[in-house]
């Protein structure tokens, strides 16, 4: 679960107006019998994976992306590790640097959260 995400941040990255991303997505607050406007977790996920996607661009680290999206990192944080894998040489399958080694894409042990990082690793990635 993602949470809620500030619209103020999304929409700077991504030109959206309040419109756009609302839809009928409102939260009841339980001691208040009134609704609260605010961005779904499937339209928050989204908006982020098309926020890191716009910032990152094309790169040669598909899964370091994809691991970013699937964990709900900010768009930064995934430039930032990007940028670490460039200056590194990081392997082509790095996910994340943890402890001075990368992790790579086969030390996910779970197979439906791997296949799940697979599936958002973007097509054009550069090789």
């Amino acid at each position: 679960m993602l949470g809620r995400v500030p619209f103020g941040r999304l929409s700077q990255l991504l030109g959206l107006r309040y419109s756009d991303v609302m839809e009928n997505h409102v939260s009841h607050t339980p001691e208040r019998d009134r609704a609260i406007p605010c961005i779904s977790d499937a339209v928050a996920f989204e908006a982020n994976c098309d926020a890191i996607d716009q910032l990152v661009g094309e790169c040669r680290y598909p899964y370091i992306v994809a691991w970013g999206k699937f964990l709900g990192f900010t768009p930064e944080t995934v430039r930032e590790h990007v940028q670490n894998a460039e200056v590194d040489d990081a392997p082509m399958d790095a996910i994340q640097k943890c402890d001075g080694e990368w992790l790579l894409l086969s030390t996910i042990k779970n197979d439906t959260n791997r296949k799940r990082v697979v599936e958002l690793s973007r097509d054009s990635a550069v090789p």
